[in-house]
C-alpha cells in the first residue's frame, strides 16, 4: 500500500463518521450515514484494485 491509498481510506473514514454522526439531519436531502459506507466502500474496493493490478 502506498501513501495515497491510505489518505484515500483515511477520508472515507472521516466522511462516514461525520454521516454517523449527523445522520438524519437535514442538509440540502439528509445525512445517510448508510449511503456514505456504501459509497466509500466502492471507492477503496477500486483504489485498490487499481493499486493491486497497476495502472
Amino acid at each position: 500500500m502506498n501513501g495515497w491509498f491510505l489518505a484515500i481510506v483515511i477520508l472515507g473514514v472521516l466522511n462516514v463518521g461525520v454521516n454517523l454522526a449527523k445522520h438524519g439531519q437535514p442538509k440540502e436531502d439528509n445525512y445517510s450515514f448508510w449511503s456514505a459506507l456504501f459509497g466509500v466502500l466502492i471507492t477503496i474496493g477500486l483504489a485498490y484494485m487499481a493499486i493491486k493490478i497497476g495502472f
